[in-house]
């Protein structure tokens, strides 16, 4: 955000909760043999609004980053407003 790039930091948002999440499933699932974790990461902006498109459902997205909250509404067919 400091950068003046809103999406960039959103996908960084994005890649830090999926890796999070991914790690506790695995923790979870130690007899799960292989797992991409490149497969459940979203590379684009316009490919996380295609999943808040198909979910039809807008998404209050947050993270906290070096003291300051940052967030995002997500909202279907409109995209993202930044905050």
């Amino acid at each position: 955000m400091a950068l003046k790039k809103p999406d960039e930091a959103l996908l960084a948002a994005e890649r830090g909760r999926t890796r999070a999440f991914v790690d506790l499933l695995l923790e979870r699932q130690t007899s799960q043999k292989s797992h991409r974790l490149e497969d459940n990461i979203c590379t684009t902006v316009e490919n996380l609004l295609d999943i808040v498109n198909r979910q039809k459902a807008s998404v209050l997205y947050y993270s906290i980053a070096a003291g300051y909250l940052h967030a995002w509404l997500l909202i279907p067919n409109k995209g993202a407003t930044k905050f």
